[in-house]
Formats: C-alpha cells, sequence, structure tokens
C-alpha cells in the first residue's frame, strides 16, 4: 500500500471520529435542554395602540405607559393611585380579604363592611336593589377581562388595533386595575342590564348623591374622560374612606371642578 493511500486512510479515519464526537455532543446538549415553558398570562405584555396603528384615525385616550412606576406595595397600597400610568405588582393581594354579606365577591374587611352599609341604605331607604357584577379582580383574571373585551370588539367587526383603543377606554390592562386593590365594585340595579346608564339611572344618581357618606367614589366621572383614560363608568366606585371620599365630593369632583380620583390621591399625599 501506498504511502499517499494510507495518509487518506487516516485522515478519514480521524474525521470519522470528530464526527462522532460532535454528534455525541449535539443529541446530549439537545437531551439536557429545559422544556420551553410559556410565560404566566399576567406577563404577557400587549403592544400599544401606537405599536399596533399607523393610521388617521382618532387618537386614543390616555394610553397605557408602565414605563412610569409600579407601587411596592410592601405595607399596603390601599390608597395607591392606581391608573394607565402607575400600577401594581402582578403577585399583589390585598391582605385579609372577606366576602361581601351581600352580592359577589371578596374585598378587604373596612372596605367590605362599607359596602355592606351603602347596599343596606339604598335598599331600605330608597328601595333599590342592588347587584354586585364584580369586585377584587386578581392580576390574571384583569388579563381575561380586557382579553375578553378586545375579543367582543374584534367580533363586531373592529380590526385588532381598533378593538384595543376601544377596550382601552373601558378597560384596564393587568396591573393597572382598581379591582386588584380589593376596594373597588362595579355594581348595578337587580335585574336590569349591566352596564346600562338608562335602566341604572336611578342608581347611578344616588351613588352620585350619598356614596361618599359610606368612603366610596366614582373613580371615572363624566365629561374626565381625556383625563382618567376611560369613559364615564358610574357603576365602578372605590372605597377611599369616608373623611377622603368627602373631601373629593367637597372639592365637586362630580360637578367640573376637574377634580378626578388618582389626581386627588397623589394631591393630598395619600397615594402608598
Amino acid at each position: 500500500m501506498e504511502r499517499n493511500d494510507i495518509a487518506k486512510i487516516l485522515l478519514s479515519t480521524v474525521l470519522g471520529l470528530i464526527l462522532m464526537v460532535g454528534m455525541t455532543l449535539y443529541i446530549d446538549s439537545r437531551v439536557t435542554e429545559a422544556p420551553y415553558e410559556p410565560p404566566p398570562v399576567e406577563e404577557i405584555v400587549l403592544a400599544s395602540p401606537q405599536e399596533l396603528l399607523q393610521t388617521t384615525e382618532p387618537e386614543p385616550l390616555v394610553s397605557f405607559n408602565t414605563e412610569l412606576g409600579v407601587y411596592d406595595c410592601s405595607s399596603g397600597c390601599t390608597l395607591a393611585a392606581v391608573d394607565k400610568q402607575h400600577g401594581l405588582p402582578p403577585d399583589y393581594i390585598p391582605a385579609g380579604m372577606i366576602s361581601l354579606l351581600k352580592g359577589r365577591g371578596t374585598m378587604i374587611p373596612e372596605a367590605a363592611a362599607q359596602a355592606d352599609l351603602l347596599l343596606d341604605a339604598l335598599r331600605n331607604e330608597h328601595g333599590v336593589n342592588v347587584e354586585v357584577i364584580s369586585s377584587y379582580r386578581s392580576s390574571q383574571s384583569q388579563q381575561n377581562v380586557y382579553n375578553d373585551w378586545i375579543e367582543t370588539y374584534e367580533s363586531r367587526g373592529l380590526s385588532y388595533g381598533t378593538a384595543i383603543k376601544e377596550a382601552n377606554k373601558i378597560s384596564a390592562l393587568p396591573g393597572h386595575s382598581e379591582h386588584q386593590l380589593g376596594t373597588t365594585l362595579d355594581i348595578k340595579t337587580a335585574g336590569t342590564t349591566t352596564f346600562d346608564k338608562a335602566q341604572n339611572a336611578e342608581l347611578y344618581g344616588l351613588i352620585e348623591e350619598f356614596a361618599h357618606i359610606y368612603g366610596f367614589v366614582i373613580s371615572y366621572p363624566e365629561g374626565l374622560e381625556e383625563q382618567t383614560g376611560y369613559l364615564y363608568e358610574p357603576w365602578h366606585i372605590r372605597y377611599i374612606g369616608p373623611e377622603n371620599a368627602t373631601k373629593l365630593y367637597n372639592l365637586g369632583y362630580l360637578t367640573g371642578s376637574g377634580q378626578y380620583l388618582s389626581k386627588f390621591l397623589r394631591e393630598q399625599n395619600l397615594s402608598d
């Protein structure tokens, strides 16, 4: 056998060994690699309307901007000024929540007790039986609600981007909902359509008139959509305590003073 033939055989053998070692290492790395796990629902961040739409459609109301801050909440966040710019930790759960005596859902004890007094007064003094639509909501539950609103608008023929714009006017991103505080209720008159202003006109009028006595205020007043980023929601009330609620009421937040809840909490240095 000639020297060149021997060299070719040796080279072939070496290359074969290198290939075998390489394949073994590759297979081993594939076996030991951790399987992919999708992120939890609450960690999914939806694109903003500005990122999704480059059209001539009207600009949305105040946009979500999660860069401005997330509350620490280590000592509680009962009076946190939660809005489209300031949020809560995704794992935040208020301490000591209890079930409402009437209606459904849970709240922190003080808010639940005052809510029951408010519902009793509406029924016994004004003959209005109230149903609780929603109270405490986790971050993950809020993500589901937000997604449901987007799907609802898409089912009506809107594009995905336009559906997000509309959803942003009436629903919060996870971490930006007051419902996560355990101090907030959505309510309606028993037997009426949810969120129907005409059918619930008496209830909403009574809420505006004296809910503050029990520590509740309307978070998103009429005429302040550009400031709050949400449409008027007379069914959405939040507990901030009788003293604070009465002060905000006396500042004329329902009568065109320009005051609204998150602004008030910050200006009064009440936000946790």
